[in-house]
């Protein structure tokens, strides 16, 4: 799986080595720069001795704007009310950054007192009214004390978002809005998914800020395998400037995205920049990032046939799926509606044999593919599986009731030494896929086409895109091939299968191809999964696996403990000298000390 021709491990080479060099005079320079920089003054909204400060959240007693963009403008929600009633009156203020720097005064702060849990009521600072929702519309009244939830803010600059923003907790009804009426503008509540993202900022004393001066990536250039993923860790500057929060861009997130922790994820072979800004966007420094594929090597994936007059275990190439190979037919057995593969066997739920209802956790031996069926059962139906190396657990994408078409969906983990099922959580969206990456990264794709990550401490899904592809029912499954860092999926229904790749990055498909070659109606896959090959053993030390210890072996251990290159876990392995679970600078030591006594 680990080994790659001369050409390209030279070629790699040369190129980590140019990168090295590249990174010792950046932070030459990056040292004298900043040592000449001078104390920059911070933008300060109008009403002296306060800064207003994007936050997420709310806390009790403070004092925030509410801010919302439309038009590439940034309206505040005022205290003051159209002369006819509609709504509220937004006051245009001036944004830099994760400041807000004008327009600030006395009708446009709000105080939020309450909790996430109770909710929040919000009482304008000069009128000393409460904010309300009155007949479908947004006003303020001096009795009514309605309390407010789900306060979401984006950085962005979109108008409309899709998710509430501020939910009235004594209506249970209303959001708030952003709502132009010819030449009138004003602040209103609307009964749909139709709200605009609003930001809260919230009053900060002025008194000992120290303003920042600068912000650095901490590296200029790196190189990544596909699949794989890098955490930038910025440094503001000076180090106890006030405002020490950055934010991230790509300029090209098919091949990396940035999250906003700073987590790069990668999704194609190419070239991205990432640039960090400080908190204010005066201040930015960007690292190029290159994707390549670890292992240009295809791999051949295993899967459950259904819906045909021979279901059963199959096998085709990645790259051709009409390579389409029938390895065992599970003949008079009931099919697999998922299917993992753990460590030489195949793991899978079943409709149960003895059972009306409910389904059976089967194990099918990896080599003679006889199957057994274990004590574990479930009355729920399982759509798709996966093998979490990082935890050693598997992912069950399960409904939540004996019936496919239940809307209500949680993931379990199953530990295949003990057979114990154990609820992560119920999903906040339908899940029709579940895969985890060789790093233990979780990712589905929802009913409604939506490409996610899944938290696997909560079962809490993100969106990260739509694959154009939508009204996803019945056996779907991906899998992810840690030998090239590709994420497929088998698109399926009763009518067929259709193959994909799958961008990680930006959840954009590549059309692969039929199984078989052709839309053979009820020819569909369920349980991909990806089964290593025997691996060559390496020796400790040789990091880059060309089947000696040297320097580069050496640098590339310190690279990896300053977080230049993300190492493959078998590199990890075999550069790990001292048994600590990580390769760094101690690590290096060891290696170079073997390279040289030999």
């Amino acid at each position: 799986m680990y080994n790659i021709t001369d050409n390209i491990m030279m070629r790699r080479k040369q190129m980590r080595n140019k990168s090295l060099t590249r990174f010792a005079a950046f932070f030459v320079a990056a040292t004298m720069l900043f040592a000449c920089l001078q104390v920059i003054a911070q933008p300060a909204a109008n009403d002296s001795g306060h800064t207003y400060v994007l936050v997420d959240q709310p806390t009790d007693g403070g004092v925030y704007l509410m801010i919302s963009r439309q038009s590439g403008s940034n309206f505040a929600v005022s205290g003051t009310a159209m002369p006819d009633g509609e709504g509220l009156v937004p006051v245009e203020v001036g944004v830099a950054g994760d400041y807000v720097v004008s327009g600030v005064n006395d009708s446009v702060l709000w105080q939020f007192n309450g909790s996430s849990e109770s909710g929040y009521t919000v009482r304008n600072a000069e009128s000393g009214e409460y904010l309300a929702k009155l007949s479908n519309t947004l006003k303020t009244s001096a009795a009514t004390q309605h309390r407010w939830e789900h306060i979401i803010h984006t950085n962005d600059d979109s108008s409309i978002g899709d998710e509430p923003v501020m939910h009235n907790v004594t209506t249970g009804v209303g959001y708030i809005l952003y709502r132009v009426n010819g030449d009138e503008t004003y602040f209103d509540c609307f009964n749909a998914y139709q709200q605009c993202n609003i930001r809260l900022y919230e009053r900060r004393d002025m008194t000992g800020f120290v303003p920042t001066t600068g912000v650095s990536i901490g590296i200029d250039a790196l190189e990544l395998d596909l699949g794989s993923t890098h955490t930038f860790q910025p440094q503001v500057f000076p180090s106890n400037a006030t405002i020490q929060n950055v934010t991230y861009t790509s300029s090209d997130s098919s091949v990396a995205r940035i999250n906003p922790d700073g987590t790069l994820i990668t999704g194609s072979e190419g070239t991205a920049q990432i640039t960090v800004y400080d908190g204010t966007g005066e201040f930015s420094d960007n690292c190029t990032v290159t994707v390549a594929s670890a292992n240009p090597a295809v791999p051949v994936l295993y899967g459950y046939r259904m819906y045909s007059r021979a279901n059963g275990i199959v096998n085709f190439s990645a790259d051709d799926v009409s390579d389409f190979n029938l390895v065992d037919a599970q003949t008079g057995l009931e099919p697999l509606t998922a299917m993992c593969y753990v460590e030489g066997d195949f793991y899978g739920f079943a409709k149960s044999e003895t059972e009306n209802t409910g389904y059976d956790f089967v194990i099918i031996d990896g080599e003679t593919f006889e199957r057994r069926t274990t004590n574990l059962w479930s009355y729920y139906y399982c759509r798709d599986m996966t093998y979490d190396p990082e935890t050693g657990l598997i992912y069950c994408m399960m409904a939540t009731n004996a019936t496919i078409y239940s809307l209500y969906f949680g993931i379990y983990t199953v530990n295949p030494q003990t057979l114990s099922f154990n609820l992560v959580g119920e999903t906040n969206r339908y899940l029709s896929v579940l895969e985890c990456t060789a790093d233990g990264r979780l990712y589905g794709i929802d009913m409604f086409g939506y490409f996610c990550s899944v938290d696997k401490t909560n079962a809490n899904c993100t969106k990260i895109a739509h694959t154009t592809v939508s009204d996803i029912n019945h056996e779907q499954s991906m899998v992810f091939c840690p030998s090239n860092g590709k994420m497929y999926w088998m698109k399926s229904d009763d009518n067929g299968g259709v193959f994909f790749e799958v961008n990680l990055a930006n959840g954009t498909l590549v059309y692969i191809g039929y199984p078989g070659g052709d839309y053979i109606t009820y020819q569909s896959v369920a349980g991909l999964c990806y089964v290593p090959t025997d691996e060559p053993e390496y020796q400790q030390g040789d990091i880059d696996m060309d089947g000696i210890v040297s320097v580069s072996d050496a640098l590339l251990a310190l690279r990896c403990g300053m977080e230049i290159v993300t190492l493959t876990p078998q590199q990890l392995t075999v550069g790990d000298m001292n048994g600590d679970g990580s390769v760094n600078v101690t690590d290096a030591i060891m290696i170079l000390r073997a390279a040289l006594i030999g």
